[in-house]
């Protein structure tokens, strides 16, 4: 080797361990100012915490390892919007590989406070697919019905077809709420696979969720539509009433006419909601249909349901429910 090329060698070799020493030097900086920022989130100072936040999410993928300490940041900022808001972008800007920790604590805190639910939307649809499937596990896994209930909503933008499988499942969750959440979903995406679950829903034992799931079938267009035609036909007073209900003015004058047997039925059920909405029906009947259950309403007059009470006296009077 030449005495020349000798030299150029040595030279690369230390311009490799400059630039080494100097890769290492940055990194050392960028995981101490990282850890500075993460500090900072603990702040008794609301700007210092705020633009740790923003500093952490200026760092995208690379501010990964704060994480867990945000996560905590946005259970201790409850009621703090703006700051919730922050730690939601901060939070996408880290990549899809953060939606398993990151989803859950965002659901969590908007089942808290609903407004946030754009916001949310937003960050979800920037990590992208691996929210869809954190999402769906928070519907299927989280011990707090609200949770639940709030990642079902959550999920009506979802691009994964997988999320109607989760969402008919939820149909079937022990608490109303939850089932209520998932029929609204279910509505408000149109899949196929789900028309024969809200049927079914009607049925449920909450009537609350029974009208929502009607209200979703009634989205559906002619399909939902038949299938509501002939629930309303069905022997069971509740099934019925929900069927009609969603109908509306697609039943005419005589289709609810034929009900009002069916219809006298649901003034016996025991949840209120459907005594209710049965008082609200025979109502809608017109002043013979009244009459002719006028013993049944002067009975709900002193129905311990103040609702039922007062659509009975108003039956009664002759004011026709809204139907």
């Amino acid at each position: 080797m030449t005495r020349a090329s000798l030299a150029a060698a040595l030279l690369s070799i230390l311009a490799t361990q400059s630039h080494c020493t100097s890769q290492a030097d940055r990194e050392r900086a960028r995981v101490e100012r990282l850890k500075c920022l993460t500090q900072g989130l603990t702040s008794d100072d609301r700007d210092r915490r705020e633009a740790a936040v923003e500093d952490i999410g200026a760092l995208g993928p690379k501010a990964r390892s704060a994480l867990p300490a945000l996560v905590i940041a946005l259970h201790n900022a409850r009621g703090q919007a703006d700051l919730e808001r922050l730690i939601f972008e901060a939070m996408g800007r880290m990549g899809p590989e953060v939606a398993p920790t990151a989803v859950p604590a965002i659901v969590r805190i908007v089942q808290i406070d609903r407004d946030l639910e754009g916001d949310a939307r937003a960050v979800l649809h920037k990590l992208g697919a691996p929210a869809e499937s954190a999402l769906q596990k928070v519907l299927a896994e989280a011990k707090v019905w609200q949770v639940r209930a709030q990642a079902a909503r959550l999920l009506t933008e979802a691009h994964d077809k997988k999320a109607d499988a989760a969402l008919v499942r939820a149909l079937s969750d022990s608490e109303a709420g939850v089932r209520k959440a998932a029929a609204e979903t279910l509505g408000n995406r149109g899949a196929d696979i789900a028309l024969g679950p809200l049927a079914k829903a009607l049925a449920d034992k909450a009537f609350d969720v029974a009208l929502t799931a009607a209200a979703a079938l009634r989205s559906f267009g002619k399909v939902g539509i038949e299938r509501l035609q002939r629930a309303s036909r069905l022997s069971d007073a509740a099934v019925s009433l929900a069927a009609a209900r969603a109908l509306g003015k697609l039943m005419s004058a005589d289709e609810r006419q034929t009900l009002e047997l069916t219809w006298r039925a649901g003034l016996r059920d025991k949840r209120a909601e459907v005594r209710h909405a049965a008082v609200r029906a025979i109502s809608s009947l017109g002043r013979e249909a009244v009459q002719r259950a006028s013993s049944e309403l002067r009975r709900l007059s002193s129905d311990p349901s103040a609702d039922v009470r007062q659509s009975a006296e108003d039956a009664l009077a002759g004011i026709e429910g809204e139907w």
